[in-house]
């Protein structure tokens, strides 16, 4: 397959995912249950695996963890107003989502990791 193939066919997965994020927004969140520290969600056609608050998680982290949900569910940090960028889905594996929140944003990937760092969280209750 040559490099224009492969770029149009990953650009065309990209669309896909925007596309079922877009047609689920709004439809109601449905737990599928939970695995450890995550916990599954469907929002219409579309299965989130993230992170949950655990019984024994410092509040301040709990909190990071249910912004970091609502953004990602809804699209929208609802802190710093980032918005989530979709990545090309690889084979076999489900598409991926990044937010570029502000530096300041609780619910950033440096903000929770200085929270677990700090609180000693482990992972488990």
């Amino acid at each position: 397959m040559s490099a224009t193939a492969r770029r149009h066919r990953r650009a065309a997965g990209s669309y896909r995912a925007t596309q079922a994020l877009r047609q689920a927004a709004g439809k109601p969140v449905v737990s599928l249950g939970t695995s450890g520290p995550y916990e599954a969600l469907r929002q219409g056609d579309v299965m989130f695996m993230l992170a949950r608050p655990m019984p024994g998680m410092a509040p301040e982290l709990a909190a990071a963890i249910r912004l970091r949900r609502d953004a990602t569910i809804t699209g929208t940090c609802p802190s710093c107003g980032a918005r989530r960028h979709g990545g090309p889905p690889r084979p076999g594996h489900p598409a991926s989502a990044f937010f570029m929140h502000d530096e300041d944003c609780p619910a950033g990937d440096r903000a929770i990791d200085e929270l677990v760092e700090r609180t000693g969280w482990t992972g488990t209750a």
